[in-house]
């Protein structure tokens, strides 16, 4: 980085920021897939009196908290431009955090407000002069809490009515939006910020000549207490943000209780009027909606939701405690621990369901409920249907050779079913040789040596058995393989007419696939694509070699039967309905598929 500016060829080779700021509600935090994300720009769209403030507070607050909790172990600057700030709010959001979390501040003689730092901004001018600052506060903070969030409520108070709707002053107005924008982006780049931007919302006005119904790029039509609403400033700013989201209120009232759904919120009854939060776009975030109230301990959601992104809140709040968990302690290290702690908190978020019985079915080997009801199956592919991770294994070999380093097998076990650039990061780093050698380096290498070994790849023992006969019974089948198109056309080209039977194949580099294995976008990607809609994940048995792969299926509420490698760590194998040695023990009609017509 030279004068604060990043080189395309080191910006390749930065990992990803996964790091979220809880918004303080498990079932929100659902919906966000762990909540706030750094290192990008967030948009809060409302109008005023839906929430939007009372949820900046939150957030200000829950940045205080450790990450294994889901903060960011910081403090927060708070840039208000309207109104004067809600102090008294602030102090009694304070009083409820400082009493459900106790241990921070048990050792220090300070509380929650004393983290929060407060800054009135009252002109785009303003605002500039103190960026400098911001800057220089954020690099030279040593306190126990480093600034980790910056808020500012709201961007569009500062334009009301410094511009007129001139083309010269709409140019300038542009100008300045990219400005502010870009200067933020570099803050949350170079210190891994969250950073927050409230936005208010007008009127649309509807025109004679139709021109108001059209849907301008990917801004979707919005309304609030009844009426249809656009974000104000406009399209340039909309490109200005990463992420946007819009909080709506609708007549009536909502009286819940809040011990159902969250244990985060207090256990009481409460009446609250009709708030909801949607994704209206989001590089990271697919479609979906939550239902929320407001009330005297913060915002609290009450119902799960809808969307498509919604089929995988379950599995981001439990892989996002994985993550915490993992993250923050050494501890948990072990990986036998850590894949039993991710299913422990799958069992406890379950509802309706007696505790001990499910965890029997997730951990034993015994049969789970969807045995007996399969309609649907789908393959896995590298090390399952065709012999391909010895090449993998021979090339890793010879590479970290050069280093004189061993790849052995608790190695390759992280590395199997991830996305190449996922597995990449792991190797490299996980064998010490990330300063040596990068991630897209080692796939370079990798890939000249694997291009010429892949066209050679032979089918796994029962592959050809099971696929037929399947295909003969009518059982709709497909792929959701991590390997990218190329590489897949590499490997299959000597089995074309037996892959050709598959309904569809989805692979790693889909669009629909956001995220590798243990993340389930690829298993529920494949089931979507069924003709039968929709199809019932219960009734889809996933067949899997890598312990990531079982931990997608698994995610993704299906049925996994685990074909491993002799020799993978036994700890892996906790988690699949069923383990079989080759896919020749098979036997389809112990879940309710036709049985072989061989069989005896």
């Amino acid at each position: 980085m030279q004068n604060g500016k990043i080189k395309p060829e080191n910006l390749l080779r930065r990992s990803p920021t996964n790091r979220k700021l809880t918004t303080g509600c498990e079932i929100l935090d659902g919906c966000l897939r762990g909540g706030i994300s750094c290192d990008s720009l967030t948009e809060i769209v409302a109008e005023s009196g839906c929430g939007k403030t009372q949820l900046c507070l939150q957030l200000s607050l829950c940045t205080q908290l450790p990450i294994s909790h889901g903060g960011l172990n910081g403090s927060s600057l708070y840039l208000h431009s309207e109104f004067p700030f809600p102090f008294r709010r602030l102090h009694q959001l304070s009083h409820t955090f400082h009493q459900s979390n106790p241990s921070i501040y048990a050792n220090y003689n300070d509380n929650p407000c004393d983290h929060v730092f407060v800054q009135n901004v009252h002109s785009v001018d303003h605002l500039f002069d103190i960026m400098p600052r911001i800057d220089g506060f954020v690099g030279n903070s040593k306190t126990r809490f480093p600034l980790k969030l910056i808020v500012l409520d709201s961007v569009a108070a500062l334009f009301r009515s410094e511009f007129d709707n001139t083309p010269s002053d709409l140019k300038k107005r542009s100008s300045l939006f990219f400005k502010i924008s870009g200067k933020l982006k570099q803050l949350a780049s170079k210190f891994d910020l969250a950073i927050v931007i409230t936005n208010q919302v007008t009127d649309l006005v509807e025109t004679s000549d139709g021109l108001s119904g059209l849907r301008i790029g990917n801004l979707r039509y919005l309304y609030s207490s009844g009426r249809r609403v656009v974000p104000s400033l406009g399209l340039a700013w909309a490109n200005c943000v990463n992420s946007r989201f819009f909080i709506s209120r609708s007549d009536g009232s909502i009286v819940k209780d809040r011990s159902e759904k969250d244990e985060s919120c207090s256990s009481s009854v409460s009446r609250s009027a009709k708030r909801r939060l949607d994704i209206v776009f989001s590089p990271y975030l697919p479609g979906s909606s939550c239902e929320f109230m407001i009330t005297r301990e913060g915002i609290c959601a009450i119902a799960e939701g809808s969307g498509d992104g919604l089929q995988q809140s379950q599995w981001q709040r439990n892989q996002l405690q994985f993550e915490r968990i993992n993250s923050a302690s050494d501890v948990y290290k072990n990986e036998r621990f850590r894949l039993r702690l991710l299913l422990k908190t799958t069992i406890e978020s379950s509802e309706g369901h007696d505790g001990a019985l499910q965890e029997e079915n997730f951990f034993g080997r015994s049969v789970t409920a969807g045995r007996g009801s399969i309609t649907h199956v789908i393959f896995d592919m590298d090390g399952l249907l065709l012999d391909t991770e010895k090449f993998y294994t021979e090339v890793q070999e010879i590479i970290l050779a050069r280093f004189n380093k061993k790849f052995d097998w608790s190695l390759k076990a992280k590395m199997m079913g991830r996305k190449a650039i996922e597995a990449a990061r792991i190797f490299v780093e996980e064998s010490g040789i990330s300063d040596s050698l990068s991630a897209e380096d080692f796939l370079v290498e990798r890939e000249s040596m694997l291009q010429d070994l892949f066209p050679t790849s032979e089918l796994m023992p029962g592959a050809s058995r099971l696929i037929k006969h399947l295909h003969v019974k009518n059982i709709p089948i497909c792929i959701a393989t991590g390997t990218h198109t190329r590489h897949y056309d590499l490997k299959t080209q000597r089995h074309r007419e037996l892959f050709s039977l598959m309904h569809h194949v989805v692979r790693g580099d889909d669009p629909e696939v956001k995220q590798g294995k243990p993340a389930p976008d690829g298993f529920l990607a494949a089931a979507r694509r069924f003709k039968d809609d929709p199809v019932d994940s219960q009734k889809v048995l996933v067949f899997e070699d890598a312990p990531s792969g079982v931990l997608a299926a698994k995610n993704a509420g299906m049925n996994v039967v685990m074909v491993p490698d002799p020799r993978l760590d036994i700890s892996h194998q906790d988690v699949a309905d069923q383990i079989i040695t080759s896919l020749v023990d098979f036997k389809p009609e112990e879940w309710g598929l036709p049985p072989f017509e061989d069989s005896n």
